[in-house]
């Protein structure tokens, strides 16, 4: 009888909110299915993922290995079919700095149609408090600075070159 690979679903996957002991990064791993024939083994993958860091993966349930936080994506656009990339849908977001002088941060843009999940780093001032990005929900991620950051409430719609219409 030949094999029959368990059905893949879209996955939100977050890092903890510390930082690695060892590197910058947390590494996880998990399963994917590729071709729904081959044994599941041979398409484990891994990946790094920064604390506080979301990625968004097509994987087998309950393969995931690594400190890292699962979580099944619901929305409509996390559909996940073989070989597929699950996304979830892009807003536009107002960064803020609100407190200190500079925060740093990163976020995921639409695809453009080459590049899927393309990481995107910002820096917001005391000089230019207010950052308007288009993002991935829940990708959002501050990275470094002296001050912190809040999000807004998402609004407005993205186009795939990650340009927001308010």
């Amino acid at each position: 009888m030949a094999y029959t690979c368990p059905p893949c679903k879209c996955f939100q996957v977050v890092g903890p909110s510390y930082s690695p002991p060892v590197g910058l990064y947390h590494l996880y791993n998990y399963a994917s299915c590729n071709d729904l024939t081959t044994p599941i083994k041979q398409y484990e993958s891994s990946l790094q993922i920064l604390p506080n860091q979301v990625d968004w993966v097509c994987a087998i349930e309950n393969t995931f290995s690594g400190d890292v936080i699962v979580n099944e994506c619901t929305q409509p656009s996390c559909d996940c079919t073989n070989e597929s990339t699950c996304i979830p849908q892009a807003f536009c977001y107002t960064i803020t700095l609100v407190s200190g002088t500079t925060a740093t941060f990163q976020y995921i843009v639409p695809d453009d149609g080459v590049n899927t999940n393309m990481y995107q780093s910002a820096t917001v001032t005391t000089g230019d408090p207010d950052i308007t990005v288009c993002a991935y929900t829940g990708t959002i991620v501050q990275t470094s600075g002296s001050g912190t950051i809040s999000i807004s409430a998402p609004g407005g719609s993205c186009s795939q070159t990650g340009d927001c219409f308010l």
